[in-house]
């Protein structure tokens, strides 16, 4: 007979009804250890609360009607959420007191979606709507050219959760969608189909789903006053207008969830850089974590049960998806693994196994992104350097300024800056180049500066670097959107040196407070067609700007320049010598320079000197114009052909930390010719006394990763450089 038949029969009796009680009692005495009630244990719960019980991976939202809807996997879930805090752990036996109230759903333009029986490809919009894009065209104008990459499979138990909305036909974004213009910055949320700004800046787990649109589709949009918050963009999973009746998929039964400790141990290629160290990426972990070395090319890690993020296969096994990289940089450094991409690598990582106590996942890496799979060992450079004559002194007996300009604001930049300063110590670099950056929030109808660069990083750079001896350029510069200078009203062009006069007058404070040894400021040309009114506010207020960063900084400044677009013809720079009046104020000339030395196939020794001799030429003419020094700088990049300069590779096309490994193939990677380059280059500098010194732009910070960037560092030219640096200072 059942207890609930028991208990018909005696509800009348008082005595056996007090008796039961401490029955049901002594059992949950039993099986928990200590006395145990509902209204005791259960945490009471908020809507919008997030939960999970002991016994099971997955998480739950409650919603406005306090019923459950489930995440039905981890990449839903970061499309809301940044990381798994403020997840609340319940008992299981509490979970019926938020019923079942169906699935949460990608967030609205995060992703497109499709049934695993039907080729149709929808946008996700706002109230659990699903729209069918008509046309692969409509995709690639919302969602660029690899919108394929942001589709997902949904099983029918999944594609339940989502009605179906209106055909989007036309190539407007849709509700939901976070938009910029192509080439700008501002971040836009489509709401009523209207533009509104979003204030502040995103959260990591957001950046990946902003769609750069078309100048063409963003201006015929329209856009209103009202601004909206990041935190408005993910405040509402639920989206609680959904039908919350929806069923959940079928339970996995799964008894518990696996406990203990598991060992993952990793093979890592023999070219590996020595310097370098290994982290294992966990899905549901923004970070990796760090590994031990335990010699010959192995790396270890040990994780509890509650370090990990699991995910219930189709077998009711707890599985454990993670990645390996060099330096915890993520995709840029991982393992290489066939068809795969920044998205497969952020969302699935790329490798699984099944999580079991005392189990060791043993795996080894074939090669490592960017990597070949072999050594990589550049064409001999011995013949490369110094030849062990003495390197001239400069004019005035100046020191020469050996130095490289870091890489611009990074993960990691905090902890690896004073490594790298160490760094350039060994290798008798005497000076380091920091681009703090500001950059343009609008340029209509009146242009306007947002500071970029934390100040408290930029400070601790600063200091790390001057506690290894170094000294410190600072060159602000305002970045990064594109801006056409003609056809403004005075009032734009006066706008736009108030902003410029703002952002160097305060970092000029910051120099004088920490110690910079000089600055220097690169100006584009405004004035230049543009009549002679703006000529001569131009021409006056670059003189007003130039003294206020001598007086604010105390030190020496500087003007930046680059070389003439056409200087193996023309040997002057940009702008030309003599319409820089306000270059008698300058203390020096900082030259910059990536442009071809040859446009030749393949150049000897004596081509490559040639082409130098033009660059540095063109230098020579606005140090005689102005009777001031020159330093130069460059940027030219490990690749075949290197001579070519930015005619050749495109810096727009020089793949970036976040590019896909096929983004390299159309550059032949080549350590030899970009050693050249930088040997042609100190070789003339010699013997120009005028000429106080060379810098090279981009150097990785010590623990990043040894992609083919700008970076010299723990190449060909570093080592060649380096050769030289002993001759310059001994």
């Amino acid at each position: 007979m059942s207890i609930y038949k028991k208990l018909a029969q005696f509800e009348q009796h008082h005595i056996i009804m007090t008796l039961l009680s401490f029955l049901v009692f002594a059992f949950l005495f039993a099986i928990h250890g200590t006395p145990y009630s509902l209204a005791e244990t259960c945490t009471s719960l908020s809507a919008g609360d997030l939960f999970k019980v002991p016994t099971n991976s997955a998480v739950y939202l409650v919603n406005k009607d306090m019923k459950r809807m489930y995440f039905p996997n981890s990449e839903v879930y970061h499309t809301w959420y940044e990381d798994f805090s403020n997840i609340t752990v319940i008992p299981n036996v509490c979970v019926d007191n938020y019923p079942s109230g169906g699935g949460i759903n990608f967030r609205p333009g995060s992703r497109l979606v499709k049934t695993t029986i039907s080729p149709n490809v929808y946008a996700v919009g706002p109230g659990n709507m699903k729209h069918k894009i008509a046309s692969e065209e409509v995709a690639k104008d919302l969602y660029g050219e690899n919108w394929a990459s942001v589709v997902r499979d949904l099983s029918d138990v999944f594609d339940a959760n989502l009605d179906v909305g209106s055909t989007i036909q036309e190539t407007v974004p849709h509700n939901g969608q976070v938009v910029r213009e192509v080439g700008t910055t501002q971040i836009y949320v489509v709401s009523d189909g209207k533009l509104k700004k979003v204030k502040d800046s995103l959260r990591n787990s957001q950046k990946n789903d902003v769609r750069d649109i078309s100048q063409a589709i963003f201006s015929s949009m329209t856009r209103v006053d009202e601004e909206v918050t990041s935190q408005s963009l993910v405040s509402d999973p639920a989206q609680d207008n959904s039908n919350v009746a929806k069923q959940t998929p079928p339970e996995v039964k799964v008894a518990v969830s696996p406990k203990g400790t598991m060992t993952f141990l990793v093979t890592v290629p023999e070219n590996t850089p020595a310097e370098d160290s290994i982290y294992i990426h966990l899905a549901g972990k923004n970070d990796g974590v760090k590994m031990d070395s335990i010699g010959n090319q192995q790396f270890t890690k040990e994780f509890s049960d509650t370090d990990v993020f699991f995910n219930v296969n189709s077998a009711g096994e707890y599985e454990v998806s993670y990645r390996y990289s060099r330096n915890g940089e993520g995709f840029a450094t991982a393992d290489y693994l066939e068809n795969d991409t920044l998205t497969h690598f952020t969302d699935n990582r790329g490798r699984k196994t099944v999580f079991a106590n005392e189990k060791t996942q043993t795996d080894e890496v074939e090669r490592w992104r960017w990597f070949p799979s072999g050594a990589v060992t550049p064409e001999s450079i011995q013949e490369l350097g110094s030849t062990g004559n003495k390197f001239p002194d400069r004019d005035g007996k100046v020191d020469f300024h050996s130095g490289q300009g870091i890489t611009d604001y990074v993960s990691g930049t905090e902890d690896t800056i004073a490594t790298t300063a160490k760094e350039l110590v060994a290798g008798e670099y005497n000076w380091a180049v920091l681009y703090p950056s500001w950059d343009w929030e609008q340029t209509s109808p009146l242009p306007v500066l947002r500071k970029v660069t934390p100040d408290d990083i930029l400070k601790k750079d600063i200091r790390a670097l001057k506690a290894e001896g170094l000294k410190v350029l600072l060159g602000p510069k305002a970045c990064c959107t594109d801006i056409d200078f003609s056809g403004h009203n005075i009032e734009w062009y006066k706008a736009y040196f108030d902003e410029i006069r703002e952002m160097t007058d305060y970092y000029s404070k910051l120099a004088l407070e920490e110690g910079v040894d000089k600055m220097f400021y690169t100006s584009p040309i405004v004035g230049e067609g543009n009549g002679s009114e703006v000529i001569n506010l131009e021409h006056d207020r670059m003189t007003d700007i130039v003294n206020s960063m001598k007086s604010l900084s105390g030190v020496e400044v500087g003007l930046g320049v680059s070389a003439s677009r056409d200087v193996l013809e023309t040997q002057t720079t940009i702008p030309e010598p003599d319409y820089i009046s306000w270059g008698k104020l300058a203390n020096f000339f900082y030259l910059q320079i990536d442009e071809p030395l040859s446009l030749d196939e393949s150049v000897g020794d004596t081509a490559l000197q040639s082409g130098v001799n033009a660059i540095i030429s063109g230098g020579l003419v606005l140090k005689k114009y102005h009777n001031k020094s020159i330093w130069f700088e460059i940027s030219y990049l490990p690749v075949d052909k290197s001579w070519k300069g930015k005619d050749h590779y495109g810096t727009g096309k020089i793949p970036t930390r976040l590019d896909s490994e096929e983004d390299w193939q159309t550059h032949s990677y080549s350590e030899y010719q970009h050693a050249r380059v930088v040997d042609a280059f100190i070789t003339k500098i010699k013997d120009s006394s005028w000429a106080i010194g060379l810098n090279h732009i981009g150097y990785s910070r010590y623990e990043m990763p040894l992609l083919p960037d700008y970076s010299v560092r723990g190449k060909a030219a570093d080592s060649v450089w380096r050769n030289w640096n002993s001759a310059i200072f001994e």
